[in-house]
């Protein structure tokens, strides 16, 4: 299977290998080979919904966050904006 991204922004595509679990990222701007067999005795290895293609977005977080470090100035505020 070949599977290319064409300027996809703001998410990350995969092809998502039901039979074996597998993802693999479909470039932003290219492509990506993906290789794979049938077993004809194991059905979910020729089920004709076995390859989906899934959206993941990228979020930004933080392992740990520490509310005291955080500093709100100025405060009270009169200017109606505030820093942080």
């Amino acid at each position: 299977i070949v599977a290319e991204g064409i300027s996809i922004e703001g998410v990350t595509p995969y092809l998502f290998d039901n039979y074996t679990g597998t993802y693999t990222e479909i470039p932003q701007t290219g492509s990506v080979d993906y290789s794979y067999s049938v077993d004809a005795g194991i059905t979910s290895s020729i089920a004709n919904d076995r390859f989906s293609v899934v959206f993941f977005q990228s979020t930004l977080s933080t392992g740990s966050f520490d509310l005291d470090s955080v500093k709100l100035y100025p405060n009270p505020t009169n200017i109606g904006k505030f820093y942080l």
